[in-house]
């Protein structure tokens, strides 16, 4: 049974077991390292932490704006009943001074009407940017996820018990893999031999020869 470099995968071995030994289904057997993974592990961690403090920086000024327009509106409607307070007196006030009042008044309700309707839209556009924020710590969580998740597969471990062996680097070649060593997808990595079946190869004297039993 081989293991295998994982797909999309190209790293430094760190670590790898040695040959010949026993290992139990689960066992770490190779620990690869990719450098570049790591740091962009650590930079999406920094722009997570970034854009969940941008988040709520947004939240606080969104709530001192809204709560001046609040103050805003709460003001001019005192000055609307004061205005309306007025009205009663203005049977007894020259043309000149009805009219002033009656300004007042209209002024007051104009201005309700556009602090409330300014109101409505900064709450809409206050729910905007507060999507787009969330949105993109979404973003930012999903791709360290995948990231982690790559890194995660860098640690490889044993399917099954056995007895571990380095695998060749080449085919055609007796180098097996070693610490420092670059390896890449597909590879082979480890190698659990089946002893169920084995061929083995050694040299004997002529002389022996007669006396190997099999």
């Amino acid at each position: 049974l081989n293991i295998l470099c994982p797909p999309q995968v190209k790293g430094t071995v760190v670590w790898i077991v040695e040959n010949g030994t026993e290992v139990k289904k689960g066992d770490v057997v190779c620990v690869l390292e990719d450098v570049g993974l790591i740091e962009s592990c650590e930079r999406l961690t920094l722009d997570l932490e970034s854009a969940y403090a941008e988040l709520e920086k947004l939240q606080a000024s969104h709530q001192l704006e809204y709560a001046l327009l609040e103050a805003q509106v709460k003001n001019n409607e005192a000055e609307a009943i004061l205005a309306a307070s007025d009205s009663l007196q203005m049977l007894y006030m020259s043309p000149m001074e009805r009219r002033t009042k009656e300004l007042q008044l209209e002024r007051a309700n104009i201005e309700r009407d556009r602090l409330l309707k300014k109101m409505e839209a900064t709450k809409v556009m206050q729910e905007m940017d507060m999507v787009r924020a969330e949105k993109r710590i979404i973003r930012i969580e999903r791709r360290l996820d995948d990231e982690r998740k790559k890194l995660e597969s860098f640690t490889l471990r044993a399917p099954k018990d056995g007895i571990a062996v380095r695998g060749k680097q080449w085919p055609w070649s007796d180098v097996t893999w070693n610490v420092g060593d670059q390896v890449w997808e597909g590879r082979i990595v480890v190698t659990l031999p089946d002893f169920e079946q084995l061929k083995v190869l050694f040299y004997a004297q002529e002389t022996e020869y007669k006396r190997l039993h099999l």
